[in-house]
């Protein structure tokens, strides 16, 4: 998740002659209830969101303002705000989902 939250950032305050790319290599959560029909991971963002005011990107929280703000702290949301060059790899046997 942190690739997705700070990416562009990075980016931001490194030389224009450096080329920055980046790598998720985990943390790409769907928001989707699992096989058993259970949303586990929706409710545990919104919460860890809330509790921390978790700044996130500010393209994301502007599209999904008001109560929807912790979608910015999930990756699926959050990964099309990205501008800078990511490449995401993910387990097709997540366990975890």
């Amino acid at each position: 998740l942190a690739v997705f939250l700070h990416l562009d950032h990075i980016r931001k305050v490194l030389p224009s002659s450096i080329e920055v790319k980046g790598l998720a290599d985990a943390g790409f959560f769907l928001d989707t209830p699992d096989w058993e029909g259970v949303s586990r991971w929706t409710p545990t963002y919104q919460r860890v969101s809330a509790m921390q005011g978790v700044a996130t990107d500010e393209g994301c929280e502007a599209y999904f303002e008001g109560g929807q703000r912790w979608m910015c702290f999930m990756a699926p949301y959050v990964s099309v705000f990205v501008e800078t060059d990511l490449f995401i790899v993910n387990s097709f046997y997540d366990t975890w989902q």
